[in-house]
């Protein structure tokens, strides 16, 4: 999914990663996914009417800029690797986006999303409401000691989301930049392609033509040099 679409979902999730008490009404556990379209605008319209907050208002009220406020700074595409901030691939074949959310700024998190959906992952499968379940109960001894929330895994994927977008906005921003002016540059050389390609062909046919009146001119000179000469006679015998 593109990742302004993600952004802008995250404004119609409600968020759901407190402890069950908190749930916000409408929310029952193991109920149905297969709920009609209608029904799920009629609860989330429920939800936010009773306060339910969206995954939005969860990053935007979090550490860190708000989503909006989460900028990579333009990107130089001739620049040295090291200097820009783009994905580093490890050895093992997997990416390393951490260049991109430094650029960004973004705060450490006491709990990564990464870590978080790595141990979602281990959950193996199960159906998302009994995960949703487990990944409370790993939380809850981390929130009693050390402050971390599903609001703080909440709010790191957002703002690496809203730093992949603004890192991507730009190379595409900057790209198009590049081919327009290199387009432009081509235009250019085509057209001085072109007016060589002429000259040439105008030199050639100017050179041919002058080539055809020397001839002809020596065939003129041939005609008084044969009326006073002859062909020499081969000796006799050879």
């Amino acid at each position: 999914m593109p990742l302004k679409n993600i952004l802008k979902a995250a404004n119609n999730l409600i968020f759901t990663g407190g402890d069950e008490e908190e749930q916000t009404p409408g929310q029952q556990p193991g109920a149905s996914a297969e709920s009609s379209s209608k029904a799920d605008d009629i609860m989330s319209r429920i939800e936010r009417e009773v306060g339910g907050k969206t995954l939005a208002d969860v990053a935007n009220a979090g550490p860190g800029p708000a989503l909006n406020e989460v900028q990579v700074p333009p990107q130089n595409l001739a620049a040295e690797p090291k200097k820009a901030a783009a994905p580093i691939r490890n050895p093992d074949g997997s990416i390393n986006f951490t260049p991109i959310y430094e650029q960004a700024n973004l705060p450490k998190a006491d709990m990564t999303a990464e870590e978080m959906l790595k141990t979602i992952e281990e959950f193996g499968d199960v159906p998302n409401e009994a995960k949703l379940v487990m990944a409370r109960g790993v939380l809850k001894p981390l929130t009693a000691k050390f402050g971390i929330t599903a609001e703080t895994v909440v709010n790191d994927a957002l703002m690496k989301v809203a730093a992949l977008d603004s890192y991507s906005t730009g190379i595409q921003k900057q790209c198009a930049d590049f081919v327009s002016k290199s387009q432009a540059e081509i235009s250019q050389l085509e057209a001085q392609i072109a007016a060589k390609k002429k000259a040439m062909e105008s030199a050639q046919a100017r050179t041919q033509e002058m080539v055809d009146l020397c001839e002809q001119e020596g065939d003129r000179f041939e005609v008084l040099l044969n009326f006073f000469g002859k062909p020499v006679q081969p000796p006799v015998g050879v």
